[in-house]
């Protein structure tokens, strides 16, 4: 049961415990504390149970963890235990063992040291230490007879070795003990002598001999327990030294009193014998009187900052736990006034009208009552005209008709940033330098860092590139300039080529000047030897090239399809007849071809255009792109035929208005006649080491290091009409249309519609010049075309389940009246005529003097056919 007396002591020792020297004492009267107290939080509270078991067992503790202010807590134990405060013991630990449990919430830390002890398991046959025959006979035998008899000498003799055996057991644990201490104690035993109700600290040195730190258990023998406080049962001994502080209270009867102070570790102990003696006053003391400390937590304010400090009060000796009043006078005062007078008890009207008088003078009152102790925290508010210098809180306390004064002194400092120079803190002009500085170093550096990162440090003038217009052809962007790259159309007329490794993005930057060439009202005709240019016919759907279109002003809207006509060649020794070509865009596919073949129908095709002989243009009618040229080279297996054929085009195809792209993963082996005849050259990145030291022999080293670490899509552009016929990097923006081709379904249909488009297209407009009726005829097949453009095949299908029947009835009924006017002679010209009237007005019958449109006629009716019924079993 805890007395009055001993509550006191408690409440003193606690209070004692959480402070330290923060401020000079000026009075005697005041105890000499330290630290600081935190007001607002508290740390977490832990509870446990000590663990007891056998040695083997899975010690698992039983604990709780706590915080008074509802803070996340962090858990932590020390060694033999886990992260989640377990030990799978083994037989061998037996004895006792200290482990730590630190719970920390982020400010304030708590820790406990649980002791395990665990007993040998007696049954493993084994007499191990801490067994004997008194606790385990099963392991250890049976205990020797305590009386003495004339025979039995061979029951004798087994006792005799029994006691020989724990005699050196004992002495091996003694050794053992010896070599293991982990600390040491200044101290060898320890006397304490203390008047009646006096009470003294108590200090013991601890030496810590490991590098790590040492976990300790204090434990006071039963005499001394109610008279020695320890601040904690379980010690922290870091490496090096610690103290050991207690408090001793003399609240026992006058006379000598013994016992000890044991430290235990998990390794080793060690016991502190105690002589505890009181003896009588040697003063008489007041009955009752009061001690006052005061912690000051802000040791150097600002001006117009806040005071903060603790008052702590307690009755010593505490005879009474009634209320008593006791009345407080605060006063803040310059040390270098000369009012120093007041800080000895001067009257509170007096110190009243001085702190109205003077602006560097506080003071506070209140009354307040006090039972037994109490803290009290406290705040005075420094003004803002106060000076800086040294100032002295003077606490003034009056208990039972006696006043008790207390000093405690602080100090009142602008810092450095807030001085001013010319009306201007220090602190603001630091940060303006601080700024300055900064802004000039980032600048510097940013300029560093752009010049290492800038790929392109050539020159442009952007006076010499073509600008926009509405004949432009915007490719994209100057590289790491916000400038879009225009071409003229009319530039593409004197040829251009292309040239880059797998994946730099040729064929992208191609495509791009493919999509605005047709934008422009060009005809352009692609021999495809990959299909991949069938993408023309469905609009961009890809994410990538999405990403990109802000980057180039463009929206997801811009995505196009573009109307196409596509065509696969089967027949390689049969040219192609460009003039026959209707469509604006015409993709032809060379997949099918073997290289031999490729090159005879390549050769054939432009032997049949100079054999046509087109009519001459000054202005871009028509466009070729041959993709892969490289393929026509006889190191690629290519035929000498067909690029000399391709020699030709490059020199005179110009003068007809038509212009070339050629599209290669190689120029080397283009060099020559073909590269003297081309304007508009776009190198892209490139893996070729002949290549490369081509880029280098013409344009430089430095040009050549760019090309190689240009990304996908950028290449050098050089046209010598451009720029001053400097080269410049160009980054080429996302298409518009399908980077994926059609699928292999879609574009078997695709081709063979465009096949049959184009059959009507050619008997339609050989109708024309003859036949005016024909408006209802254009409209179908234009109706048709858009279906197929859209890929919507079955809705194309109704068009021209009913349009080829009219057209070939009406190219059928064309035909027998040009062969019958060439029959007829000038005398019965006028019956013919009547004759074909006549024919005109009969009912119309289904032709079939073309058999290859009768038979698409019958293909589509079947498939139709074919498709619906699917349809309605589905």
């Amino acid at each position: 049961m805890i007395t009055k007396n001993k509550l006191l002591y408690i409440v003193l020792i606690i209070i004692l415990a959480g402070t330290a020297s923060a401020f000079t004492v000026i009075t005697g009267h005041a105890i000499k504390t330290s630290g600081s107290f935190n007001i607002s939080n508290q740390a977490p509270i832990i509870q446990y149970s000590n663990y007891t078991g056998d040695a083997g067992d899975i010690v698992d503790l039983s604990y709780s963890v706590s915080d008074p202010n509802n803070d996340n807590i962090t858990i932590n134990f020390t060694h033999p235990l886990n992260s989640t405060g377990q030990w799978n013991s083994t037989l061998s630990d037996t004895g006792i063992t200290y482990a730590n449990i630190t719970a920390s919430d982020g400010g304030s830390t708590s820790s406990a040291i649980v002791t395990i002890s665990l007993s040998p398991y007696c049954g493993d046959n084994l007499c191990n230490t801490g067994e004997s025959c008194a606790n385990c006979q099963s392991d250890c035998g049976t205990c020797p007879s305590s009386t003495s008899s004339s025979g039995g000498g061979g029951g004798g003799g087994g006792s005799s070795r029994k006691i020989r055996e724990l005699q050196a057991e004992i002495e091996r644990l003694t050794n053992i003990t010896e070599q293991q201490d982990d600390f040491n104690a200044d101290i060898e035993d320890l006397f304490i002598e203390l008047q009646e109700d006096e009470f003294r600290n108590i200090k013991i040195t601890l030496s810590n001999n490991e590098d790590e730190t040492v976990f300790l258990k204090a434990e006071l023998s039963k005499e001394l327990k109610d008279s020695i406080l320890l601040d904690s049962e379980y010690i922290m001994v870091p490496p090096g030294e610690k103290e050991l502080d207690f408090l001793a209270l003399a609240n026992k009867p006058i006379g000598k009193y013994y016992g000890s102070l044991m430290l235990i570790s998990s390794t080793s102990y060690k016991e502190i014998p105690i002589t505890f003696k009181v003896i009588k006053n040697l003063e008489k003391p007041e009955l009752e009187t009061l001690d006052i400390d005061v912690d000051i937590l802000t040791q150097k304010i600002n001006p117009g900052d806040t005071l903060r400090f603790k008052l702590n009060l307690r009755k010593a000796p505490l005879v009474t736990e009634d209320p008593e009043d006791v009345f407080l006078k605060y006063l803040v005062m310059g040390l270098d006034t000369d009012y120093m007078g007041y800080l000895t008890g001067a009257a509170s009207t007096d110190i009243t009208n001085l702190s109205q008088q003077k602006n560097e003078v506080i003071y506070e009152e209140e009354n307040i009552t006090l039972e037994n102790a109490l803290s009290i925290p406290k705040e005075l508010d420094i003004p803002d005209n106060f000076k800086t210098g040294t100032y002295v809180l003077n606490i003034d306390a009056k208990f039972k008709g006696k006043r008790i004064p207390l000093f405690a002194k602080f100090k009142v400092d602008v810092p450095w940033y807030a001085q001013k120079i010319f009306n201007i803190e220090k602190g603001i002009l630091a940060l303006l330098a601080l700024l300055l500085s900064v802004l000039w170093i980032v600048f510097i550096l940013s300029r560093v860092k752009l010049a290492q990162r800038r790929r392109y440090s050539l020159s442009i003038d952007s006076s010499s590139l073509p600008k926009k217009g509405k004949n432009s052809l915007a490719i994209g962007k100057i590289a790491e300039k916000d400038r879009y790259a225009y071409l003229y159309p009319d530039d593409l007329k004197t040829h251009s080529l292309i040239s880059g490794s797998t994946g730099c993005g040729k064929t992208i930057a191609a495509q791009v000047i493919v999509e605005e060439a047709v934008d422009n009202g060009v005809s352009v005709i692609v021999f495809d030897p990959t299909s991949q240019w069938t993408g023309f016919a469905k609009r961009c759907s890809s994410k990538d090239m999405f990403k990109r279109y802000p980057e180039f002003g463009m929206k997801k809207q811009d995505a196009k399809q573009f109307k196409s006509s596509i065509y696969r060649i089967e027949h390689p020794r049969k040219p192609l007849d460009i003039g026959s070509l209707g469509s604006s865009l015409n993709i032809i596919l060379l997949d099918k071809l073997e290289p031999k073949e490729l090159n005879r129908f390549i050769s054939a095709t432009i032997k049949d255009i100079f054999k046509k002989q087109p009519k001459e243009h000054s202005k871009l009618k028509t466009l070729l792109v041959f993709d892969e040229v490289h393929r026509l080279l006889p190191k690629f297996g290519g035929s000498k035929a067909a690029y000399t054929q391709l020699e030709r085009a490059v020199r005179e195809f110009r003068k007809w208005g038509i212009g070339i792209v050629l599209i290669s993963q190689v120029t080397k082996d283009l060099i020559g006649p073909i590269e003297s005849n081309i304007s508009t050259e776009v190198q892209m990145r490139t893996n070729d080491r002949e290549d490369m030291q081509r880029v280098k022999d013409k344009y430089g080293e430095e040009i050549l290091r760019a090309i190689y670490k240009s990304p996908t899509g950028t290449g050098l552009f050089n046209n010598s009409s451009y720029n001053n016929g400097k080269p410049y990097f160009v980054a080429f923006r996302p298409v518009r249309h399908s980077i994926e081709g059609l699928e292999k379904e879609k574009l078997q249909r695709y081709i063979r519609y465009s096949r049959i488009i184009s059959e009507l297209k050619s008997k339609i407009s050989s109708m024309s010049s003859r036949r005016k009726n024909l408006f209802d005829l254009k409209v179908e097949l234009e109706l048709a075309e858009k279906q197929i453009d859209e890929c919507k095949f079955d809705v194309a299908d109704i068009y021209l389940k009913s349009l080829i029947p009219k057209v070939n009835r009406k190219f059928s009924s064309k035909k027998r009246k040009t062969t019958g006017s060439r029959r007829n002679n000038k005398k019965d010209r006028d019956k013919s005529t009547q004759k074909i009237k006549e024919e005109n007005n009969r009912p119309e019958k289904q032709p079939s003097s073309d058999k290859r449109s009768d038979q698409d006629i019958a293909d589509i009716i079947d498939e139709y056919g074919k498709e619906k019924r699917g349809n309605q079993k589905t």
